[in-house]
């Protein structure tokens, strides 16, 4: 501007600079400088009042010059924002500042946080390689590789048979659009200064900001990306601009993270409040979104196109509803294992422990522990084939096994039950009538203990000891069991768990279609990993969902991919809150429970206390097990299971036989034992009913005294001898009925 004088204006000490532009209203902020109360000065002009010809030939070239390279540094600076974006965003360049970040403090960490920094610092580097090997191969990077390889192959074809055109004029393309993205960058960039940004990073604490691929937040008109501001971490709808959602993963920072799923929520139609406590887990992201009205349930109800939105598996959105703030749920958003970093199962001794005991079997997937017992809890686990139902039975049973008061009975119709643990069990039934029998005893036991506890000094409920241990029984399979076996299996559930027989079965759903009786809700304890919605609803109750009850939307493993298999939802755990959270069991590597079994067998495994046997012999059989007669005293219908002793239901079940006697002697169990000393004394093998009643009474008549056939055949079977069977010829007749020898000896 070149200046020619300097006249006064109303009032006296403003002053108004004129140059050769058209004259303009007087303005007091704009082009005027105001003086304290100064006089009129006057100003001679220039001798030319314009520029010599060299100099404004300078001038011009200069701007010429200026133009020229400014549109060469912004063209510049757009490519090389642009290749840095799509760098960053290929080799998870956001994980690597978090590792600059760890690393940064680890310089001034004490050692125990530089340890813990370590690890953390691991587990970053395996997630960056995760983070960048899965966008390597998203449908857009191949999809912009195909493209840009297609084009170049284009170009080459084009000047071939065209000429130098299509190059120039592509260039000139690709140029400008360089050159609008560097006009972009360059705005950006000064906006950032002169808010004070360029020391205070991208708003998640640290740092200039890393420049980003284009999301959602672009309005699409060429202006920068709008980021929700927070207040104290809590974002708001009220924040953004305009704009669509876009994929998670391209989210690199807490700012991104909220933006993302406040769209993708409010795309939904849910009604958000807020989002707060936006975090980075090595597994993805976790929040806690506000609902203004209704409950969470919105949010699980729109999971399937929420993973949509974000661009994510099956499964990976998990929100939890929180308990205590009943408008809030937890929202996380899964693109890793969340617990890769679980820790290992700890390790107990043979007799280490009580039932009483928790102990570890599991985490969440916020790492908290899941500790069980299973003192006077019934339970059960359903899990879908491959929905790990067998690994979480020996989670359980690794614990009882270890126990020095309780006793493991292992279960399975269909299968091989605990498998590698089953050695540590002291007893393994397979087929019906084992079971049959094993769940009788185990009925009978645990009436007889409801009559016992009391006269022992126990109470209201028995307290086991390695005197008087618990017995606990494991039932995999439980829909598989025989109609008799289910009808003993739900007496047993109705009277066992005051008696220290818990009893833990699975099935792989929990509807009656499968369990036969409405019991799934009954149980205290319910561990439930992959199934279907209408077992959600059957274990948990209906309307679980909308609580955060989801385990039907973990997947079962397949044979090459373990997907979810061992991931639950548990309620009813002892000293564990029931919270819709999501766990993890414990995996044990491959041989060690094998080793475990060995180790507990070889310590030794513990039998039913006498106390306990002796009380049978007073607990009347159900009806449903007993024999029936006709009106003239025949029996029509043979018993379809008897009570065995201890000693015979272990050597049914091919199990070891105790170290000691532990059967207390009864009047049926002598009489077998009578029985068989006078076979022997005679030199036979077998005996007619008639004679042996004689012989006893000659033995020992201060014993036998009116001893008949109808009560000797009543004692010998109570004490497993069994009923009379046909001895082929003998004493003159044909083929009368009677007792072998070796059938009596096997009753003892």
């Amino acid at each position: 501007m070149t200046t020619q004088t300097i006249e006064t204006v109303e009032p006296t000490n403003v002053v108004r600079l004129n140059d050769r532009r058209p004259a303009m209203p007087a303005d007091t902020s704009v082009g005027t400088i105001r003086l304290p109360d100064a006089p009129p000065v006057e100003q001679a002009p220039d001798a030319d009042g314009r520029p010599s010809g060299w100099a404004r030939t300078l001038e011009v070239g200069g701007r010429a010059w200026g133009h020229t390279t400014s549109a060469a540094r912004l063209t510049a600076l757009g490519v090389g924002t642009t290749v840095s974006r799509v760098w960053e965003y290929e080799t998870a360049g956001e994980v690597t500042d978090q590792i600059r970040s760890l690393r940064a403090e680890r310089r001034t960490a004490d050692p125990e946080r530089r340890r813990e920094l370590d690890e953390e610092i691991v587990k970053l580097r395996e997630r960056r390689h995760q983070v960048a090997y899965a966008r390597h191969r998203e449908h857009a990077t191949l999809a912009g590789a195909g493209l840009g390889g297609a084009a170049v192959l284009a170009l080459i074809v084009a000047t071939v048979m065209v000429g130098l055109v299509v190059p120039a004029v592509s260039a000139g393309i690709t140029g400008g659009a360089a050159y609008l993205a560097g006009r972009r960058e360059q705005k950006r960039r000064d906006s950032t200064v002169q808010l004070g940004g360029a020391a205070g990073g991208d708003g998640s604490g640290g740092g200039p900001r890393r420049p980003q691929l284009p999301t959602g937040g672009d309005g699409g008109d060429g202006s920068d990306d709008e980021r929700p501001a927070s207040v104290d971490g809590v974002y708001t709808p009220a924040a953004l601009g305009e704009g669509a959602p876009f994929p998670i993963a391209r989210a690199t920072t807490v700012d991104q993270a909220a933006e993302c799923i406040l769209r993708a929520l409010l795309k939904e139609s849910i009604p958000v409040g807020d989002v707060s406590e936006v975090e980075r887990k090595p597994w993805g992201w976790q929040c806690i979104v506000r609902v203004t009205e209704g409950t969470p349930a919105a949010i699980i109800k729109a999971t399937d196109n929420l993973e949509t939105l974000f661009d994510t598996s099956h499964g990976s959105v998990r929100p939890q509803p929180m308990i205590k703030r009943r408008a809030c749920a937890k929202l996380r958003i899964i693109e890793s294992d969340p617990f890769a970093s679980a820790p290992a199962p700890e390790y107990l001794a043979p007799k280490s422990i009580s039932i009483r005991d928790r102990r570890r079997i599991g985490s969440s997937i916020d790492g908290e522990e899941l500790l069980a017992t299973l003192a006077g809890v019934m339970a059960e686990v359903i899990a879908a084939s491959g929905g790990g139902k067998t690994g979480i039975l020996q989670a359980l049973a690794e614990i009882t096994t270890a126990c020095r008061d309780a006793i493991t009975i292992d279960l399975d119709p269909a299968g091989d039950g605990l498998e590698d643990l089953g050695p540590a069990a002291r007893l393994q039934g397979r087929t019906h009538e084992q079971i049959e029998h094993v769940l009788l005893w185990l009925l009978m036991l645990s009436k007889a203990r409801a009559r016992l506890r009391k006269t022992l000094g126990m109470g209201r409920k028995w307290l086991a000891s390695p005197e008087h241990p618990s017995i606990v029984v494991f039932i995999d399979e439980y829909p598989k069991l025989s109609k008799l076996g289910k009808k003993l299996a739900w007496d047993l559930l109705l009277v066992g768990r005051k008696e220290a027989v818990p009893v833990v079965f699975a099935s792989q759903g929990g509807t009656s279609v499968y369990l036969g009786e409405n019991i799934a809700q009954m149980l205290a304890m319910k561990v439930v990993g992959p199934c279907k919605r209408v077992d959600t609803d059957a274990v948990f109750g209906t309307g679980a969902a909308a609580e955060g009850w989801l385990p039907h939307r973990l997947s079962p493993a397949t044979d090459t991919d373990p997907r979810d298999a061992g991931h639950v939802y548990a309620q009813g755990v002892p000293g564990t809150a029931d919270a819709p959270v999501e766990y993890k069991i414990h995996e044990h590597p491959r041989g060690q429970l094998a080793r475990l079994a060995e180790e507990r067998r070889d310590a030794g495994l513990l039998d039913p206390d006498a106390d306990s046997l002796r009380a049978m012999a007073g607990v009347d059989l159900p009806d449903y097990v007993l024999p029936e007669y006709d009106a003239e005293g025949n029996e029509k219908k043979a018993a379809p299971v008897e009570l065995l002793t201890w000693e015979r239901l272990l050597r049914l079940c091919e199990a070891d036989p105790p170290a000691a006697e532990v059967t207390p002697d009864t009047p049926p169990r002598a009489a077998v034992r009578d029985a068989i000393a006078a076979m022997e004394e005679q030199g036979v093998d077998r005996m007619r009913t008639e004679r042996l009643v004689e012989v006893l009474a000659a033995r020992a008549p201060e014993v036998y005294q009116g001893l008949t056939v109808e009560i000797l055949r009543d004692l010998l079977k109570e004490g497993g001898g069994g009923v009379p069977v046909t001895l082929g010829p003998l004493d003159g007749l044909a083929n009368p009925r009677g007792y072998k020898l070796a059938a009596l000896r096997g009753a003892l």
